[in-house]
This record gives C-alpha cells, structure tokens and sequence, in this order.
C-alpha cells in the first residue's frame, strides 16, 4: 500500500470511494463528491492507493495538533481506514496531539477510534442539525 496527499485529479477515485458505501449513512454530516474537492482545496489530505484509492483522511494541520475532518474508506477494503489513520499519525509524530469530533450516533467510528486510542474528551450538545451532539475526541502523540 502506497500513501499519497490526494488532488482533484482524484475527484474519479475519490467518488469510487464514496459510492462503494451506500449501506453507511454518516450520521449528522453528508459528505458529497463536492462536499469533499471543496475541503480538499483547503485541508490536508492522505490516501492510501492497493493500487486504486482505498481510504482517504482529510485533515487540517494546526502547528502541534492535526484536526482530522473525515476518514472514509472503500467498502471491503479490511483496514485501510487503520492503515491511513497510522500514516497520518506517523507522518506527524513530532505534533502533540490529533483531534477529531464524531456524531454521537455514529457508533462504528467512536468504536474505530477508541480502538485506536482516541479518548473522549468533552461533548458539545445540539452541535449538528439534527439536535444531535457532537463527541469531541483527542489522541495524544506525546508520552
């Protein structure tokens, strides 16, 4: 597996990707083809190519601590979410911290990044248009 920032020359790969899942609703948050070049035109990103796109990571790089906005990963492809979530995490081992939030609701990610050593750290109510709130989670990368 090879690991590359992606473009908007991805936008194909990046769409595969999206429409391989339409069994995942993301709760709270609709991420469209659209949704995601227009993020992608200002924030980071990684994927990891098998070799066409497999999971992607769109992220902003705030000094010492990286944001993550959203992982998605092609449907059947058993670990590349992980695979890239250790290759952010590894491309930037030298930041203090890696943040993200989640919809309360979405239970197989807060379940992913608790795997991955993620902690609760606070949680912000009525946050997302369905009343819902958000988790706010924080994986330090310092001993």
């Amino acid at each position: 597996m090879t690991f590359r920032p992606l473009t908007i020359q991805d936008s194909t790969a990046i769409e595969s990707v999206l429409s391989s899942r339409p069994d995942l609703s993301l709760v709270g948050v609709s991420w469209t083809l659209e949704s995601v070049l227009d993020e992608l035109s200002v924030s980071d990103s990684l994927g990891s190519f098998a070799p066409d796109l497999q999971s992607f990571v769109l992220f902003k790089d705030l000094g010492s601590v990286i944001e993550i906005l959203l992982i998605y990963s092609r449907k059947g492809s058993q670990g590349a979410a992980a695979q890239v979530l250790k290759a952010l995490v590894d491309a930037y081992s030298q930041f203090d911290e890696v943040w993200l939030e989640v919809h309360e609701e979405n239970r197989a990610a807060i379940q992913f990044y608790e795997r991955h050593g993620f902690e609760k750290v606070s949680r912000r109510s009525n946050y997302y248009p369905d009343g819902n709130a958000a988790l706010n989670y924080n994986l330090n990368l310092k001993p």
